[in-house]
């Protein structure tokens, strides 16, 4: 058996099989791409403008987006102080209105007060002024104290 030359020749045969796979895959790479591929490379650029313009769109609708968000962040701010005044003034105006509260009471009891007094005095004069017409009852008012004007009445 001559085992030398059979080797060799399968040797040559899968080495002669490797260089057509090898020349075939240079041939094919070689080649331009075909009709349909340029059609689909043609439409995928097609694509790609689209989601850029699509993105730029994007892009400007967050920006805008981010303003208006700054704009109603500041508004927030002068809310919040607005309403901060507002709480304080609510309490001061509450203050304001006990104080008025206690002042017209304290009038009130003032102008009882004087009323008392006028109606003490005014029968304290009638009763020193007209001896003559009788006893007052207590708590009436006579009427010098009655007439406006200070004039005796008319009998």
């Amino acid at each position: 058996m001559i085992t030398g030359t059979t080797g060799l020749t399968h040797g040559w045969r899968l080495s002669a099989w490797v260089a057509v796979l090898v020349l075939g895959g240079l041939w094919g790479c070689s080649r331009g791409p075909a009709v349909g591929q340029a059609e689909r490379i043609r439409a995928m650029e097609g694509r790609i403008e689209q989601l850029i313009s699509d993105f730029q769109v994007v892009a400007e609708a967050r920006d805008q987006a981010r303003e208006r968000i700054t704009v109603l962040e500041e508004q927030v701010a002068r809310l919040n102080t607005v309403t901060q005044e507002r709480d304080l003034l609510q309490v001061k105006v509450a203050k304001l209105e006990r104080e008025r509260d206690v002042a017209n009471s304290r009038c009130e009891k003032l102008r009882n007060g004087f009323m008392l007094l006028m109606t003490e005095d005014d029968t304290i004069a009638a009763e020193q002024i007209l001896p003559s017409q009788g006893k007052l009852i207590k708590g009436q008012v006579p009427a010098l104290a009655a007439s406006a004007s200070g004039e005796l009445p008319q009998e």
